[in-house]
């Protein structure tokens, strides 16, 4: 869902290489999940337009994620 988030791709790495040494994954650090979590970012402009939701209201752009997540 958001293909350029450089956050989230690190994320993703950075569980990948603890689960494949067996080591546990959370509890994470809210900055790191401010900034890679689709859901914590719906009233930033950049997740409203991958949503197409551009000046939408937070919980409206939440809710669309939340759809779409449903949905995957």
């Amino acid at each position: 869902m958001d293909p350029d988030n450089e956050a989230l791709q690190a994320a993703c790495r950075r569980i990948d290489e603890l689960r494949s040494r067996g080591e546990r994954t959370i509890p994470s650090e809210l900055g790191e999940e401010k900034l890679a979590n689709p859901f914590l970012r719906a009233d930033l402009p950049d997740m409203q337009r991958l949503v197409g939701m551009e000046g939408a209201a937070p919980e409206a752009v939440f809710a669309e994620i939340r759809r779409r997540k449903d949905n995957f």
